[in-house]
C-alpha cells in the first residue's frame, strides 16, 4: 500500500503568512460556528468584533478593508456610522475585562455598576438623576406660565405645586431647581424662549 501525497504547498504564500484581515475573518468564522453549536453568545461575538475591529482602524486598515473581514452572509452589509471614540471605549473595557488578570464583573469594568455591597448600578443613579431633572423642568415650566399672570408664583411655591402634583417632598423638589435650574435656564435664554430682564 503506498503512502498517500501531501498536497502541494505554496511555498510564497506559506511564508508570507495572512495578514491581519484574513485572521480576523478568520477568528469571527470561528465564533459564528460557536455560537452555531449555542458555546457563545451574539453579545459576545459582538464585543469581540468591534474589540478586533476597532484594532484594525488603530492599525491603518480602512473601514472598506476591515469590512471584507466579517461574515456578510450572518451579519449583512447593514452599517451605521457611530463616533470612534464611543466605539474605542466599548473596546478599551472589553479588552480591560477579557484580560486573564481582570477580578472585576463587566458591568464594573464599563462601569455601569457600583463595586462591593451598597454601590448603586450606573442606571439606577441616571434614574435618579432623570427624576430630578424632571421634576425641576416641572417647576421651571410651572414658575414661567405662571409668571405672564396677574399674580405670578414664587419658586418655591412652584416648586410646592409640582410636588403636590408628583407626590414628592417640597424640598425634593426645590433641591431639583437649585441643582438644574443653571443647567436648564441658559438653555431656554439660547432657544429663544425666556429673555434675561
Amino acid at each position: 500500500m503506498s503512502k498517500p501525497r501531501p498536497p502541494i504547498v505554496n511555498a510564497d504564500a506559506l511564508a508570507g503568512g495572512r495578514d491581519d484581515i484574513s485572521a480576523l475573518a478568520a477568528r469571527l468564522r470561528q465564533y459564528e460556528a460557536l455560537r452555531n453549536q449555542g458555546e457563545i453568545t451574539t453579545s459576545f461575538i459582538a464585543f469581540e468584533a468591534i474589540a478586533a475591529l476597532m484594532g484594525g482602524i488603530a492599525e491603518g486598515y480602512s473601514e472598506d478593508e476591515i469590512a471584507k473581514a466579517w461574515p456578510r452572509e450572518v451579519w449583512g452589509t447593514d452599517t451605521v456610522s457611530v463616533p470612534a471614540a464611543l466605539l474605542r471605549q466599548i473596546a478599551q473595557c472589553w479588552i480591560k475585562y477579557r484580560d486573564p488578570e481582570n477580578e472585576s464583573t463587566l458591568g464594573e469594568v464599563f462601569r455601569v455598576e457600583g463595586r462591593g455591597a451598597g454601590s448603586h448600578r450606573a442606571a439606577s443613579i441616571q434614574r435618579t438623576r432623570d427624576k430630578s431633572r424632571r421634576l425641576a423642568n416641572l417647576a421651571i415650566v410651572k414658575y414661567l406660565a405662571e409668571g405672564a399672570s396677574k399674580e405670578p408664583l414664587s419658586v418655591e411655591a412652584a416648586c410646592a405645586h409640582v410636588a403636590e402634583q408628583e407626590g414628592v417632598k417640597s424640598g425634593t423638589v426645590e433641591k431639583a431647581w437649585k441643582k438644574y435650574k443653571p443647567e436648564i435656564w441658559p438653555q431656554l435664554i439660547e432657544m429663544g424662549l425666556i429673555s434675561e430682564g
